[in-house]
């Protein structure tokens, strides 16, 4: 009977234990500033080379649990569009971005960690080429896939790299320019303008997201991270489009 009573004790306790790990949460806020620069080019309006200059910032909230962790955020860009043809080419691009994924922890050894899981993106660019009364935009729908690999450095420093790649999407961008019959149509409408396209895979529209980032404890309750960030866009649908965006910043997390 004492022996029943033991094994009944440890049973509970032992559930107990488990029970407090997988429930016990750290969240996190943070924000994001960084300077981005890059390359652009749609076909849709000029066969010109553009370079890119502007700033990036978004806002996250991560939740980590004992085996998993949830990501999500909103972003948004302001880009000047210089080009070396003639100064009245020159154009504005502007960005927003929703992210969530979801990812599972597939390995841990020592100060290695793994983790792998689903994601969703929504992508919603706008470009207008000042001068010329005309505009151009892409807005993708996707799910995809998310790796993220952390090693820890010491007690209170970490080095990240996460890849991004959508697979599936559903992808809107007019054929020519912004000027077609579809965008008339929804000019008053801009939930059904941003959301009336088709499913794409890889063999109409390719983008990938990419970070490099070290973080480090400033005490408790904050973190500061240094990040390198790369997005990569190309669209193959009747003309060519290239984006291509370097982003070097840092970002402020606070815990709780």
């Amino acid at each position: 009977m004492k022996q029943l009573l033991i094994l009944l004790l440890l049973i509970i306790t032992s559930h107990s234990l488990y029970a407090q790990d997988v429930f016990q949460k750290e969240q996190s806020i943070g924000l994001t500033i960084a300077y981005n620069g890059g390359y652009f080019k749609d076909t849709n309006f000029s066969p010109l080379n553009y370079g890119m200059q502007g700033i990036h910032g978004s806002l996250q909230y991560q939740r980590s649990m004992k085996s998993s962790k949830m990501y999500t955020s909103l972003s948004f860009d302001y880009n000047l569009l210089p080009t070396q043809a003639a100064d009245f080419f020159t154009a504005t691009q502007m960005e927003a971005h929703l992210y969530y994924s979801y990812l599972f922890k597939l390995y841990q050894k020592d100060a290695f960690r793994w983790y792998l899981g689903p994601s969703f993106r929504s992508e919603n660019i706008f470009v207008l080429f000042e001068g010329l009364n005309s505009f151009t935009f892409l807005f993708a729908h996707s799910l995809g896939v998310d790796v993220e690999l952390n090693y820890q450095l010491g007690a209170d420093a970490q080095f990240g790299f996460q890849l991004g790649v959508p697979l599936i999407h559903l992808f809107v961008r007019p054929p020519y320019n912004g000027f077609d019959k579809i965008t008339e149509l929804n000019a008053e409408n801009p939930l059904k303008l941003i959301t009336y396209g088709n499913a794409a895979s890889w063999n109409r529209y390719i983008s990938t997201y990419s970070s490099i980032s070290y973080q480090r404890s400033l005490n408790k309750r904050f973190n500061l991270a240094l990040l390198y960030l790369l997005n990569i866009h190309k669209s193959f649908e009747i003309h060519d489009l290239i984006i291509l965006q370097n982003r070097f910043g840092a970002s402020i997390h606070y815990t709780f």
